[in-house]
């Protein structure tokens, strides 16, 4: 049997795991409809996480890190020339 992007209930209640396989695989979602009017749709579950669009914004809410950053890097300079080691360790 071939699914389209509808299919009545009658039909997919004959053909469920076929519909569900289809989903899966394609990514695409199914209207059900009873008649004339559409009355559920089958579709995959939404992805984990957030979109790229979710995540620029929140990495664009954070506060600034300039002054803990310089202090950090103050901090590993200073136990680096404590512990007499050189800058680069595989030289």
């Amino acid at each position: 049997m071939h699914i389209n992007e509808t299919i009545s209930a009658t039909t997919l209640v004959r053909n469920l795991a076929e519909a569900v396989n289809h989903v899966r695989n394609t990514g695409k979602s199914i209207s059900i409809t009873k008649g004339k009017q559409s009355i559920a749709i089958l579709a995959p579950p939404p992805k984990a996480g957030l979109s790229v669009d979710q995540l620029i914004n929140m990495i664009e809410r954070l506060p600034s890190l300039e002054q803990d950053c310089d202090d950090f890097s103050e901090d590993l300079n200073k136990i680096r020339n404590a512990t007499g080691l050189p800058d680069n360790l595989w030289d």
